[in-house]
C-alpha cells in the first residue's frame, strides 16, 4: 500500500472503533481456541473439564523426613541437636516464627496425621503440647507464645522396645503404679 493510501486509511474516523472491535474479538477467541486444542476431536458435545489446582505444600523437612515444619518458622541451630545412631534417629529442634498458637496447632494436628503419626493427646495452656506417636518412635511437639514470636520444639525419641503396651500392663511397664509419698 502507497504512503498516501495508508495515510487515508489510518486517518478515517472509523478504524479506531473498528480496530477496537478487532483487536477484542481476537482476544476472546483466544480461550475457545485454547479449549478445542485440549479437548481434541474425541466427542462433539464434551464439555471443558475443571481440574482444580493442587495446592503446593509449604512444608521444609530438616532432620526428620515425617514430620513436616511450616516455612514461616525458622529453624535456631544453636537450640536444636541431633542424635544419629546406625539404627535411629532422635533429638530436639528448636523454632521461631511470627505464627499463632491455635495455627500452629491446628497445622500439627492436619499435617502429622498425613505423615501417619497418631496424635496420643494434647494440652492447651501457656505451653501447648502435643504427643503423636509410630511404631518405634515419638513425637512431641511444644508451642509457646512470646512477645514478639512463638517458639515451637520438636523433641523425637524412640520408644522402648519399638512398641507400647496397653495401659495397666505391669509386666514390661517401667512406671510404678504406687502413689507418690513425700
Amino acid at each position: 500500500m502507497p504512503a498516501d493510501s495508508m495515510e487515508v486509511f489510518m486517518n478515517h474516523r472509523h478504524f479506531g472503533p473498528l480496530l477496537v472491535a478487532l483487536l477484542a474479538g481476537l482476544l476472546l477467541s483466544l480461550p475457545a481456541c485454547s479449549y478445542f486444542q485440549k479437548s481434541g476431536s474425541s466427542s462433539t458435545t464434551s464439555e471443558p473439564s475443571e481440574v482444580a489446582p493442587q495446592p503446593q505444600t509449604m512444608d521444609n523437612y530438616y532432620d526428620f523426613d515425617d514430620i513436616p515444619v511450616p516455612q514461616e518458622m525458622s529453624l535456631q541451630g544453636d537450640e536444636s541437636f541431633i542424635l544419629e545412631t546406625p539404627t535411629e534417629r532422635s533429638g530436639v529442634m528448636v523454632f521461631k516464627g511470627k505464627v499463632e498458637i491455635q495455627s500452629l496447632r491446628n497445622y500439627y494436628i492436619n499435617n502429622m496425621a498425613r505423615e501417619n503419626w497418631t496424635m496420643r493427646s494434647a494440652i492447651k495452656s501457656s505451653r501447648t503440647i502435643l504427643v503423636f506417636e509410630k511404631p518405634g518412635r515419638y513425637c512431641i511437639v511444644t508451642m509457646t507464645d512470646g512477645q514478639f514470636s512463638t517458639q515451637m520444639e520438636i523433641w523425637v525419641t524412640p520408644r522402648a522396645n519399638g512398641y507400647s503396651d496397653p495401659m495397666g500392663s505391669p509386666s514390661s511397664s517401667s512406671f510404678s503404679e504406687q502413689p507418690l509419698t513425700p
